[in-house]
């Protein structure tokens, strides 16, 4: 076993440069909350599911036998709305009103606004071409108005006195159409009723979504053809202005399928089959949607903007009495339509609670809010930058296809449920991995979100978190949908870990073994003279400038090869070339001068760094950067009242290179560094040392981004562009004490004691740190 050689004179220390430790893992990069910071898609995840469950106790979503009036609205959970609901409180707040910013259009017989449930809503109601409001004495002891439930279904508030609407915190807007029992059926208003000029009205509003649940019974699109359509005097007019031709972004309609399946039908009739459990011995089969919803299937240009709803029974098969999608399948979805909670009017009878609430309601006609209201809740979570088309194909695409919903036809859907059953979880979440483009349709091939990164170097400190506080970066899904991340949140820092400095306290030094010639970055050999004319060594994994060192402390550990002459001057060069590709190669050289015998000495040095720019490491749609570094110091020593004292100050300059990446440019870089350390002998075997040093910091530099944000007109990726400031906003000043003892059970013991102002060149508090390691060679 040989002990460590006694502590030399005191020599020209350079700055600290903590060395960056292994290639960072990186992090899972994170979507901003409301309450919770930022979170990584799979505890955002976990998150919802939590809050879903709690949701889904809630009386207002599956009910409660603890009051009576308290029925709740078991469809939300069949459709997983507790899901959707859950994901918008976490990502904007348990205060987000779902649906709220999208204006949804009603067109049915009216609505009672001032029911318990509708009070508190933003509706409006627009009696179109003269027709008359509703009114209580319209109905009978029941009080059902066809309106008033359809709306609840969607809009009603979440009060704690019944049920909740899907989507309670959109915008309403209901337009009378002469479809109630208070216009009979003889009535001039109901026969002159021009049903394309009120489509117009209505379109005219602005509105995104028309749910419109009303059909022709038994008028199956199979039977129709697209020339009869178009050219129908009743109907034709209908579908070319819903057909809505050169408006870019349609309003999305919502139809029913119909109710038609199993009713009694006359023999000779289309689609009517031989019953004995009818009344007439004969009942349709409905195998496809009627007229209104159905028309989709046989005119293309309403194809993409116009969804066509079945229903499904409590138990998640289709409803005995409801339309299949049939030939409209790829334009057809399914929801719940019966058990459905609706509102109606106070009922009259003597003592009776002026407001109620309609149990059991079964139709296709309350199928469609649902989806309705599911269509606002997707618009308000991707914040409306998803067009109407594209939220109808992803409502279509996030639709549970599996087991009964399963596709059985040629066009890839079911001839029972369409595109299958509306799943309003999926919907609002990613599907397949998440992509960065650079340029582009989104959806388009990019990046990976999940390795999209950057990994500043230590000069960096708080400088460019800084500057990105605040924005976001967008990443698309397989569908082209965006999700927002955090900036700030894909931004990591490389620092080194304790364990990383205590290796560095007790690590050998290896300038003392023989050979190796006086380097004016490391500690003398032991004359502390100038290595002999024409010397030269080489070095496997060593540091170009010792433990820490400015600029050339960024390459780590290299092979060098030192020239040495009686003059003072050395030079050297190195390379980190046999790292793995993708770990970062530095190559450099460097030319040093001190004369003989002299308290000063002088370097200059160039730095090639072929993956990082000052440490900086980019990942994924960040590109690729590469950076040229010039760098010159200054050192000086000398001894006052038993203390040997060194300075050490070096400037930098860094041209870095940008590639192919969401960052556009990189300006050149100035950079600096310092140390003055003063070291004392307490006796032969103690030693102290005391060290003041700011670390290798960038004093002036800039950047400039072009981040992905979100979704323009026609899918493309809508871009901004900003430069954000390099330079750290505070400097970190290191005091360091140092006590070395000899010879201790044949080694070195070293204990250090730190304090760090703004450690990391970051606004923060100080960093108070304690060391102590004792090293030994066999």
């Amino acid at each position: 076993m040989q002990a460590q050689p006694p502590e030399q004179p005191l020599q020209p220390e350079p700055p600290q440069s903590p060395q960056p430790p292994p290639s960072l893992q990186p992090t899972p990069n994170c979507l901003e909350t409301a309450n919770h910071g930022c979170v990584s898609l799979e505890e955002f995840g976990r998150l919802r599911d939590s809050l879903a469950a709690v949701r889904l106790a809630d009386g207002e979503f599956r009910g409660s036998s603890s009051r009576s009036n308290l029925l709740g609205q078991r469809a939300l959970e069949t459709v997983n709305v507790h899901q959707a609901h859950a994901a918008l409180a976490i990502k904007y707040g348990a205060a987000a009103k779902p649906g709220d910013g999208v204006r949804v259009g009603i067109m049915d017989s009216g609505v009672d606004s001032d029911h318990h449930e509708l009070a508190d809503a933003d509706i409006s109601e627009t009696f179109l071409q003269g027709l008359p409001d509703e009114r209580r004495a319209d109905y009978g002891a029941d009080g059902y108005s066809h309106g008033t439930a359809v709306t609840s279904i969607m809009a009603a508030q979440p009060n704690r006195a019944g049920f909740l609407g899907i989507a309670w915190g959109a915008t309403y807007r209901v337009f009378t159409v002469p479809i109630g029992a208070h216009i009979p059926g003889d009535d001039p208003l109901r026969n002159a009723f021009e049903w394309d000029a009120a489509y117009r009205s209505v379109l005219a509003s602005g509105v995104d979504i028309v749910n419109a649940s009303y059909s022709t019974g038994g008028t199956f699109i199979e039977n129709f053809t697209p020339d009869r359509l178009r050219n129908s005097a009743s109907f034709g007019p209908e579908f070319d202005v819903i057909a809505q031709r050169g408006v870019p972004d349609p309003a999305i309609f919502v139809w029913p399928a119909g109710n038609d399946h199993g009713d009694p039908c006359d023999e000779g009739e289309r689609n009517c089959f031989a019953d004995d459990l009818s009344s007439t011995g004969f009942s349709y089969r409905a195998t496809s949607p009627n007229l209104g919803g159905g028309a989709v299937a046989r005119l293309p240009e309403l194809q993409g903007h116009n969804v066509v709803v079945v229903a499904v029974d409590q138990g998640g098969g289709i409803a005995d009495f409801s339309n299949r999608c049939g030939i409209a399948g790829p334009w057809c979805i399914a929801a719940p339509g019966t058990g459905i909670t609706g509102a109606e009017f106070g009922r009259t009878a003597p003592g009776a609670n002026s407001f109620f609430v309609l149990v059991g309601l079964s139709g296709t006609s309350y199928a469609s809010p649902l989806v309705s209201g599911g269509l606002a809740l997707m618009k308000h979570f991707f914040r409306g930058e998803l067009s109407n088309r594209d939220l109808v194909s992803r409502l279509f695409e996030t639709a549970d296809k599996s087991g009964r919903y399963a596709a059985d036809r040629a066009d890839g859907t079911s001839s029972i449920y369409g595109q299958g059953l509306m799943d309003l979880g999926a919907a609002v979440s990613p599907v397949d991995s998440l992509t960065v483009p650079i340029a582009g349709r989104a959806g388009n091939a990019g990046h990976s979100m999940q390795t999209t990164r950057l990994t500043l170097g230590p000069a960096f400190g708080d400088g460019l978190v800084h500057s990105l506080a605040g924005r976001e970066i967008a990443g698309f899904d397989a569908l082209g949908a965006p999700f927002w991340f955090d900036l700030p949140g894909i931004v990591g820092t490389s620092r080194p870990s304790a364990a990383a400095r205590l290796r560095s306290l007790v690590a050998p030094d290896r300038e003392q073994d023989p050979g190796h010639v006086h380097r004016m970055h490391r500690k003398p050999a032991s004359d502390a003279r100038p290595a002999p004319p024409g010397s030269w060594s080489i070095g496997l994994h060593q540091h170009p400038a010792g433990a820490g060192g400015g600029l050339p402390g960024l390459a780590g550990p290299a092979i060098t090869m030192t020239f040495g002459s009686g003059s003072g001057l050395e030079s050297r060069v190195f390379t980190t070339a046999y790292r793995a590709r993708g770990l970062g190669r530095e190559t450099g050289a460097s030319l040093a001068w001190r004369p003989r015998g002299g308290s000063f000495g002088l370097r200059v040095g160039w730095l090639a760094e072929d993956a990082s720019v000052l440490g900086l490491e980019a990942r994924g749609a960040f590109g690729r950067l590469a950076a040229d570094n010039l760098f010159t110091g200054f050192e000086a020593v000398t001894e006052i009242g038993g203390w040997q004292l060194a300075l050490d100050a070096e400037a930098g300059l860094t041209r870095p290179s940008v590639e192919g990446g969401l960052i556009d440019d990189l300006s050149s870089l100035t950079t600096s560094a310092l140390s003055l350390r003063g070291h004392r002998r307490l006796t032969g075997r103690d030693a102290l040392t005391l060290s003041l040093s700011q670390p290798l910091r960038i004093e002036r530099g800039s950047a400039k981004f072009r981040l992905p944000v979100g979704r323009a007109g026609g899918g493309d990726v809508r871009h901004a562009t900003f430069s954000a400031d390099l330079a750290p906003r505070s400097r970190q000043v290191d005091l360091t004490v140092r006590w070395r003892r000899d010879g201790l059970l044949g080694g070195v013991l070293q204990v250090e004691a730190e304090a760090s102002r703004h450690p990391g060149h970051a606004a923060t508090g100080p960093a108070f740190s304690l060391l102590a390691g004792w090293r030994t060679e066999f």
